[in-house]
């Protein structure tokens, strides 16, 4: 995978997050594509542009539609080295990783955005984003674990699967 396939990833995810997903919403909760694409793309490849296009994406985010200018691109840059730290000990074809790291990340994101709100003056309870972090949690992981099995059978090449 490439920079090109990745920009393009990253900008369809970006167009669809906030033109579709907001009528798929359930009791107010969205996937969040973008910090899906970061999951999975620095969870499977070696390579730096999900951090560099998570950031980018990130950013123009915030600046469409975020209070403040650079909380979504910090928490997927801390998102992406949390991954980074954690993926040598995981099993990179495994659904139940998927959903530790999803539900991790989702957690990291969330509390990255709660904290720099709050010590910014925002007005963002606690409890409020404890509640809709279990249905964030799985909202996420119902795609991320699609484009997963995605990428894993369509772009990653393993040497056994050459004769099927």
């Amino acid at each position: 995978m490439n920079y090109k396939y990745g920009f393009l990833m990253f900008l369809v995810a970006f167009l669809l997050q906030f033109t579709i997903m907001d009528h798929l919403a359930i009791v107010g909760v969205m996937p969040n594509l973008l910090l899906i694409l970061v999951i999975v793309l620095s969870f499977l490849f070696n390579e730096n542009y999900a951090p560099t296009y998570g950031i980018i994406f990130g950013t123009m985010q915030d600046i469409c539609f975020s209070p403040m200018i650079g909380i979504n691109a910090l928490s997927y840059f801390l998102v992406y080295l949390f991954i980074m730290q954690i993926k040598r000990f995981i099993y990179r074809d495994n659904v139940l990783a998927t959903l530790f790291l999803v539900a991790a990340a989702t957690a990291i994101h969330s509390a990255v955005f709660w904290s720099i709100t709050q010590a910014f003056g925002g007005n963002l309870n606690i409890m409020y984003m404890l509640i809709r972090l279990p249905g964030t949690i799985v909202y996420n992981f119902i795609p991320a674990a699609l484009f997963q099995s995605f990428i894993v059978t369509k772009v990653i090449r393993y040497r056994g699967d050459r004769y099927i």
